[in-house]
């Protein structure tokens, strides 16, 4: 009943947010271990995923309390970027976030979890000693994820094969 559940919201909220091509284009498990602190975690600074609007749903798996939850900047969506390149260009200073937006802690039971809209700005919050996993599934609309992977291929082939991808 559970993944009924997360699949009809899910299906629910993307239709909502991104219309009638949005499809599940990504998933991953994330587990942050407790000796991981800000200095080696890159996503604990404050960024957007330098890929405009695409949806981002987090399932926990064990409850998330104040220690080591995701960090959103509330409204902050709504901004217009100019370059997604460079991960410079993505990330902000947290004092200019904290003048600027009311911030909201994303927390809850396992089982629970949340949705936010990528070009967001947001952060995984400190918490080093604590452990977190989470399941996180992100969703395109259909042009966008075919458009992703046609310059993707089209990397790895300029590219060419990876040093550490067998020959054939």
């Amino acid at each position: 009943e559970g993944l009924r559940f997360l699949r009809r919201t899910l299906a629910e909220v993307a239709l909502d947010g991104l219309g009638p091509d949005a499809e599940l284009s990504g998933y991953v498990a994330l587990r942050l271990e407790p000796t991981l602190d800000d200095h080696s975690y890159l996503s604990s600074m404050w960024h957007h995923d330098r890929c405009g609007t695409r949806l981002k749903a987090f399932l926990f798996l064990h409850d998330v309390s104040t220690h080591r939850p995701t960090e959103i900047a509330v409204a902050s969506h709504n901004t217009t970027y100019y370059a997604y390149h460079l991960v410079a260009h993505s990330r902000f200073d947290h004092d200019w976030v904290a003048a600027t937006y009311r911030r909201a802690l994303m927390t809850g039971p396992k089982g629970g979890g949340f949705v936010f809209d990528t070009n967001t700005i947001h952060r995984g919050s400190q918490g080093a000693g604590h452990q977190r996993t989470v399941l996180i599934f992100e969703i395109n609309d259909r042009p966008k994820s075919l458009a992703l992977n046609a310059s993707l291929d089209a990397y790895a082939r300029r590219r060419g094969p990876s040093p550490t991808t067998p020959s054939a």
